[in-house]
């Protein structure tokens, strides 16, 4: 039932997502390009290399700007060993888009990856992303870090209208400290 790009109709990612959890080796093919459907199916994902391969495909869609945002959602399902390595390569090779950011911001939380927090605090920092993509990384710098990199965002509780029309880095920044 795939598409020639690998993607699954929408009304089989259910059952490919419990496919996946029975026998990780059958998912290996189609979970990089169904990365956000496996994300939001909420079956654990037993192997930490399906779960790897998720998060890949999850993070080159989103530097392609061909993924959505999924608020609300639990990413700890997708934690693995590799999270942490996987995640700073992104940040460390610079972000393209608010959406990227977005996404690391959610998977580190999800992973509790702390050895990312100065990295993130930086891009909290950054006035080039939208508020919404910096108040889930102010969300996951509160979530990950110390009392000194929760501090650090302080300074942006003073943004003015301009930077933060709906006040979205303000709550973040509220609910931080």
């Amino acid at each position: 039932g795939m598409h020639d790009n690998g993607a699954i109709p929408g009304p089989l990612t259910g059952a490919a997502a419990w496919l996946a959890a029975l026998s990780p080796d059958l998912a290996s093919d189609f979970a990089a390009a169904n990365a956000d459907r496996l994300a939001q199916a909420a079956v654990e994902l037993p192997s930490p290399g399906l779960r790897a391969s998720v998060v890949s495909g999850i993070l080159a869609r989103a530097a392609a700007q061909d993924i959505d945002t999924l608020p609300g959602q639990d990413l700890t399902p997708l934690a693995h060993p590799g999270l942490k390595a996987q995640l700073a390569d992104r940040l460390d090779g610079g972000l393209s888009n608010a959406g990227e950011l977005w996404w690391i911001a959610g998977l580190a939380r999800g992973g509790q990856c702390r050895e990312l927090t100065a990295l993130l605090v930086q891009e909290v920092l950054s006035s080039r992303w939208p508020p919404w993509a910096r108040r889930a990384a102010a969300a996951a710098v509160a979530d990950l870090g110390e009392d000194a990199d929760v501090l650090r965002l302080q300074d942006l509780a003073r943004l003015g209208p301009a930077d933060d029309p709906d006040d979205d880095v303000l709550a973040a920044v509220i609910e931080a400290l």
